[in-house]
This record gives structure tokens, C-alpha cells and sequence, in this order.
């Protein structure tokens, strides 16, 4: 008993000294590599998760099937959706490494962030714009009234302002 109490006080020394020793660049190119691979596993996931949640608020909106709106009965996530999103990914994933080099392929797959990225935000402005005149044709009398008062045409002090150049010089 004596001596495993020995050992374990030795065995704490050791790593207690290994500790107080500065450590080597191999050692802080270590850490920083495993920061950025916990920062990418980290902001994946949380992109997956956001992106899982869009078509899950469009099937409840009856924009896409009901079946990306199924919710898992024990955890509330939206597990279609989650599937599909996943899947998505991989098959871009895949595709962007058949007959392609490792830049190419990073190329192919930021070009294809890019694109959904603009995808969503043309989508996002896109409805209010186009989808403003169903809006208005089915809104009552007193709402289209302040809609027409409000309309910067009609109010000229909210209109974009004008820039009078003067050409002549303060003496």
C-alpha cells in the first residue's frame, strides 16, 4: 500500500515538473492547430443547425412538403430536415472532389457557399418585394390608405435627398 502511494506522489511530481517547463514552438503549433479545428467543427456545426431550421419553418408554411416539419418526439429537432441538409452537404461535398485537385475543390465548394449564401438573402428581399402586392389586395381599406400616404413619391420630405452644388465661392 505504501509503496502504490509512493509511486502515485512520484508519478504526480513528474507531471508537475513537466508543467513548469516553457513550452516549444512544436507545443503551441499543436494547441493552436487543435483552437481551429475545434473553431471549424464548432462553426459547422452551428451552420448545420441553422440551415436545418429553414426548411423545417417552410414546410410549416407550406412552402415545401410537411415532411421537413416532422419533429423528432423526444428531442424537437427537425430530424428531415436535418437528414436533408445533411445529405446536401455530403453530396456536394463529393461532388466537388471528383477529377479536381485540393484547390479546385475548395474553390468549387466556397463558389457553392457563396452562391447559396446570395440564394437566401435574394429569397429573403425577394418576398416582401414580389410578394407585396398580394399583401396589399388583401389588406383592409384603412392599411392601403397609410400604405399610399407613406409612399416617398407622395412625401417628399422622405424621398432620397437632392445635392445642390453651388458654384459660386464664399468670399
Amino acid at each position: 500500500m505504501r509503496t502504490e502511494l509512493q509511486r502515485a506522489e512520484q508519478k504526480i511530481e513528474t507531471r508537475s515538473e513537466s508543467l513548469k517547463k516553457p513550452l516549444g514552438l512544436f507545443d503551441l503549433v499543436l494547441t493552436q492547430i487543435l483552437f481551429v479545428v475545434g473553431s471549424r467543427i464548432s462553426a459547422t456545426s452551428v451552420h448545420v443547425t441553422g440551415s436545418s431550421r429553414l426548411p423545417m419553418v417552410a414546410g410549416w408554411d407550406r412552402l415545401l412538403p410537411n415532411w421537413f416539419s416532422r419533429l423528432h418526439p423526444r428531442y424537437k429537432t427537425p430530424v428531415n430536415s436535418i437528414i436533408f441538409v445533411g445529405a446536401t452537404i455530403l453530396l456536394i461535398a463529393i461532388a466537388s472532389q471528383i477529377g479536381a485537385g485540393i484547390q479546385e475543390a475548395f474553390q468549387l465548394v466556397d463558389n457553392a457557399a457563396n452562391v447559396f449564401y446570395g440564394i437566401v438573402y435574394f429569397t429573403m428581399f425577394a418576398i416582401p418585394i414580389f410578394g407585396a402586392r398580394a399583401v396589399r389586395s388583401g389588406a383592409s381599406i384603412w392599411f392601403r390608405m397609410l400604405l399610399s400616404a407613406a409612399q416617398p413619391s407622395r412625401c417628399p420630405q422622405f424621398s432620397s435627398p437632392s445635392i445642390q452644388l453651388s458654384t459660386s465661392r464664399a468670399r
